[in-house]
């Protein structure tokens, strides 16, 4: 209350992920199936193969997927590849391992033509090498159907873990987070972020 400084966190970036979102129709895809929702976080974690861990939640699905995927190869597939845009042929699955990683990774779709769920993949890719290719959504019959480009969420900053602040003596304990904290460039650039804080 008399202004003097009670406590600190040191600013940094949360640790990093990448998302995929507005699904669009495959380009070469002329059928009546339009997925929506989003694929995040999508999150790489380097063991002894880089594998990328990601959720996914999605509408209008192929409702031909309700029992998993067929026979047929790519069946209700939900896979990273090779390409870099949704306006053109997006190349094969991408990945850097001796085999396939993708060949049995599908979804299902529930009674109302949605899909969720959650997979580990060992591609052997580093975050920054999938980030900017295309997740492509597959039908039953394994063809693509829909196509959104992998990148970084909006970027923002937090401030956590706050301690006393260096020169600080007395009896107050601030604790909670100031986040997410967003910088928008204007006229002059501005700095917003929301609080949420106990010991004050």
């Amino acid at each position: 209350f008399d202004g003097s400084r009670i406590a600190c966190a040191i600013i940094m970036q949360p640790p990093q992920f990448l998302e995929a979102r507005g699904f669009v129709p495959y380009f070469s895809y002329s059928g009546n199936l339009q997925v929506s929702g989003s694929i995040d976080p999508i999150t790489t974690s380097h063991l002894a193969v880089a594998t990328q861990t990601f959720t996914f939640s999605l509408d209008g699905v192929d409702p031909a997927c309700s029992s998993g995927a067929g026979g047929a190869a790519n069946s209700c597939g939900i896979h990273i590849h090779a390409g870099t845009s949704c306006a053109e042929d997006a190349l094969g699955h991408y990945y850097s391992t001796a085999s396939d990683p993708w060949s049995a990774v599908a979804y299902t779709a529930d009674e109302a033509d949605q899909a969720q769920g959650t997979f580990s993949v060992e591609t052997g890719l580093a975050a920054s090498e999938i980030d900017g290719h295309t997740f492509i959504i597959h039908a039953f019959d394994g063809s693509r159907i829909a196509c959104a480009i992998i990148m970084q969420p909006p970027q923002f900053l937090e401030a956590r873990g706050f301690v006393p602040y260096f020169s600080y003596s007395g009896n107050l304990q601030v604790s909670g987070s100031i986040d997410p904290i967003t910088t928008s460039h204007l006229a002059v650039a501005t700095q917003t972020f929301t609080f949420s804080l106990d010991g004050v």
